[in-house]
């Protein structure tokens, strides 16, 4: 009795050991289960446990996935949660070495479905085989997929993949619009039943870089782009742009090729049919007389025609690209490149006529229009230079001009010989009457009076031969012989000589003399001649009775010799030619014997030899100012060191104008 209680003791004992290693082994399969749901509870796809079928194990994720809890996944078959009519495709219970993925439809709670992907592998767990199954919802993934692909079947390109064997993998509908091919037909194919021989050369040789590049690993990141010729399904060929990025798996492996592909039939048209305009166009160009030429905003050439070469001394349009006027005319360069910026900063043509020496040597007149080009914008990109050689009309223009220079001095001869027979023909009558009638006179006294005429006659014919004579000598030269002179003197001896002729025609003097005394360097014999040539034309052309004003004054820089009178005037279309040589307004208006109208011009090249000018102010019926200006500066202006100036150091004048 003792030995069975002491046997069911031992036994008692093992059985509380075995318990409690039960136990122990219960709370770590509790502590390791208890892990393992936290692990799948941070999974954020979801993820299923399955044994022969039935889900053991699942995770949060799976469950808000399904919109069941957990508690409802645990025991039921994995196919509970598939859409019935994807479960036909489904794959076959696959053998403890094969990982599967796959996609199918997972079916929600509330009866909705949505595409997943799964993902498969074996575990061993406890001597025990299980299923672990990652689910990803790729919805979104569908989404793009299905957007992508309405826009490859219903883009009028045609969108294709080829694998790495050159075979396409797909085919957009539109292909049938573009080759006459349907997709079926064309899936499968390789590129040489694609592409004309000539095409698939080029595309064989690209492609074959590409498998280099990504052999080395060196990735492809732009696309590649071609133009390639398509043979169609009736017989023709089609000229298509193709466009081909290279496409990488999730590992970065190259797998293939992504493309696109556009019918350019009409652009390579349109391009052949420019290219054919463009070629007329730079014939008719180069055959062109004119220089033509392209610049861009900076001055650079970028084209050039024939002519425009020639110009240039070169033989190429290579030989300018990148160049500027700079680098052939380095002299002219820095003009014409203003003119070229004023161009294309103002947007508006420019045309310039002058003489250039080209680099041959030659000379020639160029007439050059520099025009502004726009873009569509209307921005100036550049400019377009058109020189044209104008050397023969220059040519015609001076034989014009010679030619009317000469018609106008053939009249102003003719006019002069006109004049010149009046003058002297007028006195020599006189004198031959007064001859003729001294020889019969016995009285002394008229004797006198008919002498007195025949000097005064002969005095007018010495005047108007010394006028023809001065002008002769001031065209060939005119000698100077300045010293300091009072202003005031010149006038004052001008007056002296010629207050008896002034008294003699009925003209009052006025005289207007600046003080204090401006002195300046003039030669006073040739001042005089010039000033007593003013005096004498104020006199012919006022009536008797007028005023003849003599006037000096000191203006800034210059000093100002005034002849006014108030006689008939100047009619505005006379004003600019009274200076002419022989150039008369009409003698009828004048108060005595006219001259041959060269006092006004010898007055004029006596003060412009003295560095001056003579202003001319008039109006008709009110008289005329002729003002003689010499330039002063502040040194002239102080007497020199002996004041006094003798007769004999001015150079008495016996010169009658």
């Amino acid at each position: 009795m003792t030995d069975r209680v002491s046997e069911m003791a031992r036994r008692i004992a093992e059985l509380e050991a075995a318990l409690a290693e039960s136990r122990q082994e219960v709370e770590s399969l509790r502590v390791e289960l208890d892990w393992f749901r936290r692990l799948m509870s941070f999974h954020r796809e979801g993820v299923a446990v399955h044994q022969d079928g039935v889900v053991v194990e699942a995770n949060a994720a799976l469950a808000e996935m399904l919109g069941l809890p957990v508690s409802e996944l645990i025991g039921r078959s994995g196919l509970d949660f598939v859409s019935p009519a994807p479960q036909a495709s489904m794959p076959a219970q696959p053998s403890p070495e094969e990982d599967v993925l796959f996609e199918t439809l997972l079916r929600r709670a509330d009866g909705t479905a949505f595409p997943v992907e799964i993902s498969g592998q074996w575990m061993e767990w406890q001597g025990r085989r299980f299923r672990v199954a990652t689910v990803r919802d790729i919805s979104a993934r569908k989404q793009i997929e299905e957007r992508y692909r309405m826009l490859a079947e219903n883009a009028r390109d045609v969108i294709w993949m080829l694998d790495l064997e050159g075979r396409f993998t797909y085919v957009s509908p539109s292909v049938e619009r573009l080759r006459g091919y349907t997709p079926e037909e064309v899936i499968g194919q390789s590129m040489d039943q694609a592409l004309t021989p000539d095409s698939l050369k080029l595309v064989q040789e690209r492609l074959g870089r590409i498998v280099q590049r990504e052999a080395a690993g060196i990735r492809l990141d732009s696309e590649v782009r071609m133009e390639l010729e398509q043979p169609c399904k009736d017989g023709s060929t089609v000229w298509t742009e193709v466009v081909g990025s290279v496409i990488h798996d999730d590992q970065g492996r190259f797998v293939g090729i992504l493309g696109a592909t556009r019918d350019i039939t009409e652009r390579r048209e349109m391009r052949e049919a420019l290219a054919r305009e463009r070629n007329l166009l730079r014939t008719l160009i180069d055959h062109l007389p004119n220089s033509v030429y392209l610049k861009d905003l900076e001055g650079h050439f970028l084209l050039n025609n024939a002519e425009s070469l020639r110009r240039l001394g070169l033989k190429t349009q290579e030989e300018t690209l990148g160049k500027t006027t700079a680098d052939f005319y380095p002299e002219q360069a820095a003009a014409w490149r203003a003119i070229e910026e004023q161009v294309t900063g103002s947007g508006k043509p420019v045309v310039t006529e002058e003489r250039v020496l080209l680099r041959s040597g030659e000379e020639c007149w160029v007439q050059s229009s520099y025009l502004p080009l726009f873009d569509s914008e209307g921005r100036v990109t550049g400019m377009l230079g058109i020189n044209q050689d104008i050397t023969v009309r220059k040519l015609a223009e001076q034989r014009n001009l010679e030619l009317a220079l000469e018609r106008e001095r053939a009249d102003m001869l003719a006019r002069f010989i006109g004049d010149a027979s009046h003058d002297l023909k007028t006195p020599l009558t006189s004198m031959l009457v007064s001859l003729a009638i001294l020889a019969r006179e016995p009285e002394p006294e008229l004797q006198r009076q008919h002498l007195a005429s025949i000097k005064a006659q002969v005095s007018h014919l010495q005047r108007l031969l010394d006028d023809l004579l001065s002008l002769v000598r001031l065209d060939r030269s005119l000698e100077l012989s300045p010293r300091r002179y009072d202003l005031n003197l010149v006038v004052r001896d001008v007056l002296n000589e010629w207050g008896g002729r002034l008294a003699a025609w009925g003209h009052t003097l006025a005289l207007d003399l600046v003080e204090p005394d401006v002195w300046l360097n003039y030669d006073y014999q040739q001042m005089y001649r010039a000033l007593a040539a003013l005096v004498d034309n104020a006199i012919v052309y006022t009536p008797p009775g007028g005023t003849i004003t003599l006037q000096t004054r000191r203006e800034g820089a210059e000093a100002l010799i005034r002849v006014r009178d108030t006689g008939a005037g100047i009619a505005p279309e006379h004003q600019d030619r009274v200076f002419d040589r022989f150039y008369r307004v009409d003698p009828a208006r004048t108060s005595g014997p006219g001259g041959l109208g060269l006092g006004l011009p010898i007055a004029r090249k006596i003060v412009e030899a003295h560095g001056g000018r003579i202003s001319l102010e008039s109006v008709p019926g009110q008289g005329s100012t002729f003002t003689i200006h010499l330039p002063l500066n502040a040194e002239q202006a102080q007497p020199p060191s002996a004041q006094s100036v003798s007769p004999s150091d001015r150079g008495e004048s016996d010169l009658d104008v």
